[in-house]
This record gives C-alpha cells, structure tokens and sequence, in this order.
C-alpha cells in the first residue's frame, strides 16, 4: 500500500492596494519582502519626494528583498552584511515584513536602520524580524530609504530651485513607508491604529526628526529611539555648504541640474566619499548628510519641537550604550596613542578652555569609579560618547517628562567579548533582534535572559506604551524629579553611573551644541 505526502501548504496570498502578494514562511511566522510602498526614486524622479507605487500584474513573489540604497564599501561591511553581496540601486525603497498571522490586529513595529545616513539597509542579516515578531506576538516592518547625497542633499538653495531637492527625502521616504503601512496593516494581521516607530543610530535620528515633521503625524503611535534623540537635523546655511562642496567635488555646476541628473551613482557615490574624508577638518561636521531643518517639512529643530508639545501623546523609550564612541574609536589604530595636549587639542573643536578644564576631572572620576584607566584616549572616547548619544538622549527624555508625558529611560550595559569595546555603539541590536553573534555579543544563560527581557520590553511598549518584562522589575517612567532609568545588562535595575554629576555640565549647553548639530 503506497502513501503520498500531503501537498505542501501554500503561504497565503495577500491582496495590497498595488496587487497580490505571496510570502513564505519563516521560523514560525510569516515572511514578504522586498513590497514596494514608492515609486522608483529614479530618472527625473531623483531628489524628488517618493511618490506611489505603481500596480502589478499576477501574484509577486514576496520572498527575496529589493535592492540596498547606493552605498559606498565602509569598515561596518562585516558587521551589516556578513558573508554577502547585496545587490544596490537607486530603485530601492522597498519594506520587508514579518507576521505570525494574516488574521488579528497586533502591533505593528517599523523599523528604520542606522548608519550614520550613509549605510545600511532594512534588508541587513541583523534586522530580520521574525523573532521578534514571534516573541511579542508583533508585526515587524523594516524598509529601506534614501541615503547620502541622493536623500539628504540640500540642493533646492545653490540650484536657484532648478533642482527642489530638499535634502529631507530621505525623510519623505520613511514617511511614504509609514503611510503604506498604515494603509496596508490589517493585511498583514496589524493594526493600522497602533504602530511603533523604532531605530537605532541614525534611524533613532530620523524617528526623533519625525516627532517634529508634520507630514509624519498620526502616522506613528510610540517611539523607540536607540542612540539617536532629536538634534542631528542641520539648518539650512549649514546644509547649503555641504551642497556647494558636494557640486565643486562632483564637477558640475549648480546652474547644470540635467547634469546632475545624469551623473550615474557611482559618480554621486564618489563624491560624496570625497566630501565625507574631509568634511570633519572643512567645518562640514562629522554627519554632512542629514536632515534639514528647512522651514517647511521640517519647521524647527526636533527637540524645539518636542519642547513646543509636537510629541504630545506619544510614549517614548530612548536610551543609549553604556559606551557607545568605543566602536568608533578602535577604527583608529592611532587612539590608543593619544596625549594630554593632542586631547586637548580634540576637544577643543567643541569646547572652549574653560569647559575642557570642567569636562576632564569631571571624566577622570566618572572612568576611574567604573574601573577604567582614566587615559587621554579614554576620556575623549567617554566624553564624546556622551556628547553625541548619551546628553541628547537624556535631553529628549526630559523634555517629553516636563510636559507630563510618558518617557522611560534605558541604558545598556552587556560588554561585547571583544574587550576594548566594551558596551558600544550598537551592541543592543542583537539582542533585541534575537540574531547575537557568540563570537560579539556572548552567549550563556545571562545573555539568554536578557535577550528574552529586552524583546519582551520592546514588544510590551508595542503593546501598551509600557516596557515591562517580569525580569526586570519595576521600569518606572521618567519624572522631572526622578529622571530613572533601567540598565539593561547581566543583572538588570535601575542604572546608578553617575549621569547626575556629569548632566551638571551638559545641562549648561543650548541645544545646538548637543549631538551632531
């Protein structure tokens, strides 16, 4: 007597507003990737804002992502895209999306890469969703957007408007996606009235732009900013000089928009490499590319737009690494040599003399109570930790709690392996996403519990704008007189590092002098 298998279930066939979609399924929940939610940003529609994603005929097959946004090689290669090539073209703006069913109306999580707006994809090994989705029952989105000089070059001033590119497309990108999302969530078993915006670095600098663009409101119901606050959007002037040099180095002239249009992206990319490599030493800063506060999709400067009340009813997490500007340190063979006078001359780029001789004993103390030799090269890496990530976090969350709004704090503090690293700059990630690299992050019961408890806190905030988990105990909310805030490492609790006496001096700064403005 013969048997014959049973057919093998087909995915269901999702039917979107641009056609029918089949996923795939993928560690227990369902998989679509590389869907469409623009039209190709290309030819005449390059620097210009996305516009909708033409219809399709027949069923496409959801189950391979779209193409990464133009990006040059970058010493992150390993850590973004281990072991693959990824296919790049300015035909990117694609999502991927992970569901444990078509059928319900869960959260839905969007997530928005980081990559100093240079780098990265939705697509990257590290940000598949589905342990995500499936530990907190969620919806789980991430897309891909604009980068560099194709989505934050301000080219609508030096082109007399010949070319309106506002230098925020790459905004308008993340905005049409969250627009898509809305549209299409209850498709995917979501809920259109409940979705999280979330991401790290740069994508945290994009979320907290967001908070202050009114094209993105109502779209987005919590925010989750991991080492990215609300002060990385450049004025106008100052994104004006980038577009100046970016034109000189690309060799066209402004009154030339055909011949910019025609450069092909490898030119694009090659000047913008260029710009990059001398941008810190010109006075372009260490971020040329980033948004724009230009006065209409983005009125003000974000945290001026939070202080005004343009977050208002919306919970926010945000935090940082313990030490975050260890990632970016060790790219320099030369840090580990650094003087008391070569320091000096470091911070005297965003100091006066009168604020290094406050920051330096006040960072001594703080590195000799954790343990760490107080040496030039790692007072400058504490301190411009705190400069870029850890003071415009804390400046956000307070803000948000004076207005009486719902804030919660975290600071992760879980060492990589690798021990002049330490707690850096994006360690968090693989924890959060479940995809840890044993050989990076570590492994053992410790790092097992606090990755279950940082997926369940992130998915609960999903869920209800509270991040519990029953291991880390009470994770209260962030109060003017109470500023707490959970540390997140091998013995969870309320973090004690000492930020009160270092806030002492940031708090004198004006917001213009935080992060990477």
């Amino acid at each position: 007597m013969s048997h014959r298998s049973a057919p093998r279930r087909q995915p269901p066939v999702v039917e979107t507003e641009q056609g029918s979609v089949r996923g795939h399924a993928a560690g227990g929940v369902l998989a679509f990737h590389g869907l469409p939610y623009a039209a190709p940003p290309v030819g005449p529609d390059r620097w210009r804002a996305p516009g909708r994603a033409a219809p399709w005929p027949g069923i496409r097959n959801a189950t391979a992502p779209g193409p990464i946004a133009p990006q040059a090689p970058s010493p992150f290669d390993e850590m973004l895209f281990p072991g693959r090539g990824m296919a790049q073209d300015e035909d990117c703006l694609t999502l991927n999306l992970w569901t444990p069913s078509p059928v319900g109306r869960r959260p839905v999580m969007v997530w928005v890469h980081g990559g100093g707006f240079t780098l990265g994809a939705g697509s990257q090994p590290l940000y598949d969703g589905r342990r995500l989705a499936q530990a907190g029952d969620v919806v789980v989105v991430t897309l891909n957007y604009r980068l560099g000089a194709l989505g934050f070059l301000r080219l609508d001033g030096v082109t007399g408007g010949r070319l309106p590119a506002t230098g925020n497309e790459g905004l308008l990108d993340v905005v049409a996606a969250l627009r898509w999302v809305r549209e299409h969530a209850a498709l995917f078993g979501g809920d259109p009235g409940n979705i999280t915006l979330f991401g790290e670095s740069a994508g945290g600098m994009i979320a907290g732009t967001l908070l202050a663009m009114p094209a993105a409101r109502g779209l987005f119901h919590r925010a989750v900013l991991q080492s990215g606050a609300a002060h990385a959007a450049a004025g106008a002037a100052a994104a004006d000089r980038v577009a100046e040099r970016f034109l000189a180095l690309a060799g066209v002239r402004a009154d030339d928009p055909a011949g910019l249009q025609a450069l092909p992206s490898w030119r694009l990319l090659a000047a913008q490499q260029a710009l990059l490599a001398e941008s810190p030493r010109t006075g372009l800063g260490y971020l040329p590319f980033r948004p724009v506060v230009d006065g209409s999709l983005v009125p003000v400067p974000p945290i001026a737009a939070v202080r005004d009340g343009a977050a208002d009813g919306i919970p926010m997490l945000a935090g940082t690494t313990a030490d975050e500007w260890t990632l970016f340190a060790n790219l320099n063979p030369l840090h580990g040599t650094l003087d008391e006078r070569g320091l000096r001359r470091r911070l005297g780029h965003l100091f006066r003399d009168d604020e290094i001789d406050a920051l330096l004993p006040l960072y001594s103390d703080h590195l000799a109570a954790r343990g760490i030799e107080p040496t030039p090269a790692e007072q400058l890496t504490a301190i411009l930790g705190d400069a870029w990530f850890r003071a415009p976090c804390e400046r956000l969350l307070d803000t948000h709690a004076a207005r009486g709004q719902q804030a919660h704090g975290y600071l992760f503090d879980w060492p990589a392996r690798h021990r002049r690293l330490r707690a850096c700059h994006a360690i968090e990630l693989g924890f959060l996403f479940g995809w840890r690299d044993r050989g990076f992050h570590g492994d053992g019961p410790a790092a097992e519990r606090l990755e279950a408890a940082m997926q369940r806190a992130w998915t609960a905030f999903a869920w209800d704008g509270r991040p519990h988990a029953a291991s880390l105990g009470d994770w209260s909310a962030r109060h003017p007189d109470a500023p707490a805030t959970m540390r997140l490492g091998a013995a969870p609790g309320v973090a004690d590092d000492g930020w009160a006496a270092r806030a002492a001096f940031w708090d004198t700064l004006e917001d213009d002098r935080l992060g990477a403005a």
